[in-house]
């Protein structure tokens, strides 16, 4: 154990701008070597929900949060399950799998990553289980919280794909737009059912992803 203090890579952006494209390119090589190296150890019994970022998981916990915490109670609309069940579930069969040779972190973005003394460090595995490699580096790049412009996010995917070269962009394209919505879910429902306002206003610049 460590304390690791409070400096998360969010607040180090927030402070100094223009370091983030070279802090950016160490932490997609933190990522790669996390991808390469946590699945040796890793142990499906300290996986809270499921041990694996299956159809079944992506579609209760990501597209059906979505609906029902976004869509419904946040925006107001009428989506009812019958609306959208066909193209959830033809989504969640395209992102998740069984696969158990590769493991995710499944909230890598800027706050759950610090720095102390000019290293990075990765907190809050909570969520870990198995799962494609590309929705980490999905998670890292269209973080609402940095706002990364699309030509320097394209420029890390490819450091990513040289460092790991079982990468498929297909699949990042895939699961980018799961998380994408996870993270409407997420904020809308810590926002306005749990009181936390701070998550509101980074609402705008993740529902802006969806477009892109």
């Amino acid at each position: 154990m460590e304390d690791l203090g409070n400096l998360s890579l969010y607040a180090y952006i927030r402070r100094h701008s223009k370091a983030r494209h070279t802090v950016y390119r160490e932490v997609v090589k933190l990522l790669a070597h996390f991808h390469q190296n946590a699945i040796v150890n890793m142990n499906p019994a300290f996986c809270i929900d499921g041990s694996f970022y299956d159809p079944p998981f992506v579609l209760e916990k990501e597209l059906e949060y979505f609906r029902r915490s976004f869509l419904c109670n946040f925006l107001g609309l009428p989506a009812s399950w019958n609306d959208l069940k066909d193209d959830f579930c033809r989504l969640a069969d395209l992102a998740g799998t069984n696969d158990p040779s590769s493991c995710i972190h499944r909230d890598f973005q800027s706050r759950n990553i610090m720095i102390k003394e000019g290293k990075l460090f990765i907190i809050d595995y909570q969520a870990i289980r198995y799962g494609p490699s590309e929705y980490d580096l999905a998670a890292l790049l269209i973080d609402p919280y940095i706002g990364m412009p699309l030509q320097e996010r394209q420029n890390l995917i490819k450091l990513y794909a040289r460092l790991k070269k079982d990468f498929s962009f297909s699949r990042y394209e895939i699961v980018s737009l799961c998380r994408n919505l996870q993270i409407l879910a997420a904020f809308a429902f810590l926002g306005k059912e749990k009181g936390k306002p701070f998550f509101l206003e980074f609402i705008p610049r993740a529902l802006k992803e969806l477009g892109q």
